[in-house]
């Protein structure tokens, strides 16, 4: 899965950037299937700058309040699936890397079953270092 940890290490990098760059060529390369658990104010934030990584694009919106789907839907700009239970995201074989953006208090839970489905995630992985150590 190099392409996402080069899409991941990408965003990274642009998270900082309040502008899209000037000119950028076109990009032909492979694509990074993103899945988002919690498509929240701070997961739709991640959604933008991911998506501002040549080649990222979502294929899984999940979160438990309905609201929250068109919002994300409107920023990656299509019919993206979406997904009321995070372990039925996990197990979609069109998704390379998976973010979570949910309240710290659920990330244990949430990248632990991403990690256990070969999901790769990006955000902190606990407050706690009981959790931490699972």
């Amino acid at each position: 899965m190099g392409n996402a940890a080069g899409a991941l290490a990408g965003a990274l990098l642009v998270a900082g950037c309040k502008e899209a760059p000037k000119s950028v060529a076109p990009y032909s390369g492979p694509q990074v299937r993103l899945g988002i658990i919690g498509v929240g104010s701070r997961g739709q934030e991640l959604m933008r700058t991911f998506l501002r990584v040549p080649g990222a694009r979502f294929a899984g919106l999940c979160d438990v309040y309905e609201p929250r789907f068109a919002p994300g839907r409107g920023i990656t700009g299509e019919e993206t699936p979406i997904y009321r239970d995070y372990r039925e995201m996990l197990a979609a074989k069109d998704i390379d890397a998976v973010i979570v953006a949910t309240p710290l208090s659920l990330h244990a839970e949430h990248i632990i079953a991403a990690l256990e489905s070969d999901g790769f995630p990006t955000r902190l992985l606990s407050s706690r270092s009981r959790e931490g150590a699972r």
